[in-house]
């Protein structure tokens, strides 16, 4: 999608008589019925699904030393649960530095990347270079 912004932002800035071609690209999430009427040609289905929240089980286990009964996600969450601290109902992960990095839901890391991406100094960056910004930003 940045992409294509971007190329649209160029055909923007183009004088009179030059010209751009911008591809267009239709993907489907859930392919449509061959039963569908032509009326639902254009319509866009999204299916819920229920995730669940990847701090639980090292909040259960450090709350109530409770772990799940998987044994490799037991390993992981016994070894890794030394590195975070849950603290007025919020999990918190020590960096390196020694600083408390606030754990975020998929809600809150969604809002965390929009606020990373704007803003005038708000580019578009890698991977690594928003995971690294969000880590600046406090959040983890």
């Amino acid at each position: 999608m940045a992409s294509a912004l971007a190329s649209l932002v160029a055909t923007l800035a183009l004088g009179a008589e030059e010209e751009m071609t911008i591809p267009v690209c239709n993907c489907w999430v859930v392919p449509p019925d061959e039963e569908d009427s032509e009326d639902d040609a254009n319509a866009i289905y999204a299916l819920e699904i229920d995730e669940e929240d990847w701090r639980q089980p090292i909040i259960n286990y450090l709350e109530h030393g409770k772990l799940v009964s998987n044994p490799r996600h037991k390993t992981e969450i016994h070894r890794r649960s030394s590195r975070f601290l849950h603290y007025n109902g919020m999990l918190y992960r020590s960096s390196f530095l020694g600083l408390g990095l606030r754990c975020l839901d998929m809600e809150e890391a969604k809002q965390a990347m929009e606020e990373a991406h704007s803003g005038v100094c708000g580019g578009h960056q890698s991977g690594p270079k928003l995971h690294d910004r969000i880590k600046k930003m406090g959040y983890y």
